[in-house]
């Protein structure tokens, strides 16, 4: 019988082709090389402190919530309502209590004259749900804590004021 040095060993169920040998004192592994084997669980670990540090570190938390909760907070406890409409949108109809700031000048300076502090309890709207959504996020990447979003008010049900 003839040995074949570690280096020509074929590779299984592929006639013909080679594969070498894993260094000393590594490990062989099958499929492929044993750097492989090592960085993959070091690259997911690194991508997974990233995340969970980036996430915490920016804050930028915000919750989605129904019409209805928003209405129930409203009623039960002291919220501001931001409308990030425009000027003239906002002077057609808007929530009863609402204060306009456009999502377009959403900056440090302008959200902080309208909501001083950074844990009040805002309750976000547009007109069909989208720039709220942006808004909200801008707001909490700023560090605001307490925002909720909860849509446009095209679909508000529980009356406006002009």
């Amino acid at each position: 019988m003839i040995e074949r040095p570690p280096a020509a060993r074929p590779t299984a169920g592929l006639p013909g082709r080679q594969t070498a040998q894993a260094p000393a004192g590594l490990p062989a592994r099958k499929g492929g090389t044993p750097m492989k084997k090592r960085i993959l669980p070091l690259l997911f670990s690194a991508l997974l402190m990233l995340t969970a540090c980036g996430g915490a570190a920016s804050g930028a938390a915000y919750q989605e919530i129904s019409q209805e909760k928003a209405k129930e907070m409203m009623d039960t406890q002291e919220v501001l309502i931001l409308d990030v409409r425009e000027q003239d949108e906002y002077d057609g109809g808007h929530i009863p209590g609402a204060v306009l700031l456009p999502l377009g000048s959403i900056s440090e300076e302008s959200a902080a004259r309208v909501i001083p502090e950074k844990d009040t309890t805002v309750l976000v709207y547009c007109r069909s749900g989208s720039r709220s959504k942006k808004a909200a996020k801008a707001l909490a990447e700023l560090g605001y804590t307490g925002i909720y979003e909860f849509g446009g008010i095209r679909t508000w049900a529980y009356g406006i004021e002009s």
